[in-house]
């Protein structure tokens, strides 16, 4: 398992190599997050791929209700 998880990784990060770095956004709106929940709301995501690496940043999203 441990193998097949290594070679799952190595193909990703060769895949991402041949992608051009960048950044990617996308809002996108949800509505009722639990039961009883009349709302709407906002999640926000900005995909920065550089080299091999992704990472994704939620800035903006609105906060987890209570």
């Amino acid at each position: 398992m441990k193998r097949m998880m290594a070679d799952s990784e190595n193909r990703l990060r060769g895949k991402l190599k041949s992608l051009p770095d960048g950044t990617w956004r996308a809002t996108g709106y949800q509505d009722q997050s639990h039961e009883g929940d009349r709302s709407l709301h906002k999640i926000t995501v900005a995909m920065t791929k550089k080299d091999d690496h992704l990472t994704f940043d939620f800035t903006g999203t609105d906060r987890r209700p209570e």
